[in-house]
């Protein structure tokens, strides 16, 4: 990770400020996307100041990052561990905010995206409003949405940058483990929605779509990915189905009816030929015929 310009960070008014925004918070005296945003901006100053560490790659699941979350509490906040999860010491809301802020804070430094203080210039980094300045986020995100305008710099609220950092890691953090097969789902959704530019409408000119792929990728090209996942996802679909009885596919809303059971010809031909079926049995071969 490059390492960031951040003169004027002091850990000891960071872990007041933290500490009196999650009370905010609590209190509901302090707006929530706003004071998140500030944490995540102080965190990211710990971890620029080495006295916390980001977690390493993209695989960390809920458990993982909650342990994450509490061992910052420890470290620079002073709050014990054993006082973590209680109630009466720091509150669910507490908690979850600081959860919030360390997906921001996570994703904004293991991605570069925080900014050098010599890029900010003169900008304040967090808005009044709660709305960060952070790197251009297309390369991370692979979409443009979060900045139409491509600048190299964009001001992002709470929320998408909640969103950026689900980009990144899926629902890492926030349930089970991301798989291998999720995130590349995702960076190939993203590619596809990326693919497709929107110019909105101006004075001088009408509002406009275009297709923009990338070199060695063609629409063609395209249309056959689409064939292929098709067939994949049939494939899957009949091997999902395939374990049910025609029965069970059609109560859980899978197929309509018993006879598109993929099995459905060989189930009724194995039970004539075991012979003595009984009503079901029969009314299930005459929908062979």
């Amino acid at each position: 990770m490059t390492k960031i310009l951040n003169t004027t960070f002091d850990s000891k008014l960071a872990t007041g400020r933290i500490l009196n925004t999650l009370t905010g918070i609590a209190d509901r005296q302090e707006k929530n996307n706003t004071g998140t945003v500030n944490i995540a901006n102080d965190i990211c100053g710990f971890i620029i100041n080495d006295d916390f560490q980001i977690l390493s790659g993209t695989k960390f699941n809920s458990t993982e990052f909650s342990a994450h979350c509490q061992r910052f509490a420890e470290i620079c906040l002073g709050i014990p561990e054993a006082d973590y999860s209680k109630e009466d010491k720091f509150k669910k809301s507490k908690r979850d905010a600081l959860r919030e802020a360390m997906k921001v804070a996570q994703v904004l430094m293991a991605k570069n995206l925080y900014l050098n203080e010599t890029d900010l210039g003169k900008d304040k980094r967090v808005s009044n409003q709660g709305r960060m300045m952070i790197a251009d986020p297309y390369e991370v995100t692979g979409t443009d949405r979060f900045n139409k305008d491509r600048d190299t710099a964009v001001r992002l609220g709470k929320q998408d940058l909640l969103a950026v950092y689900s980009s990144v890691y899926g629902s890492a953090g926030q349930g089970k483990k991301v798989s291998e097969m999720s995130k590349s789902y995702a960076d190939f959704l993203n590619h596809l929605k990326a693919s497709v530019i929107r110019t909105p409408e101006t004075i001088h000119n009408v509002s406009s779509v275009k297709l923009v792929l990338p070199e060695g990728v063609d629409y063609d090209t395209v249309q056959t990915w689409h064939i292929e996942m098709d067939t994949a996802f049939n494939n899957m679909s009949v091997a999902f189905i395939s374990v049910m009885t025609p029965e069970q596919a059609v109560k859980r809303g899978y197929i309509d009816r018993v006879d598109q059971h993929p099995n459905f010809e060989n189930l009724v031909k194995m039970k004539l030929k075991a012979g003595g079926i009984g009503g079901e049995g029969k009314r299930l071969a005459t929908l062979t015929k």
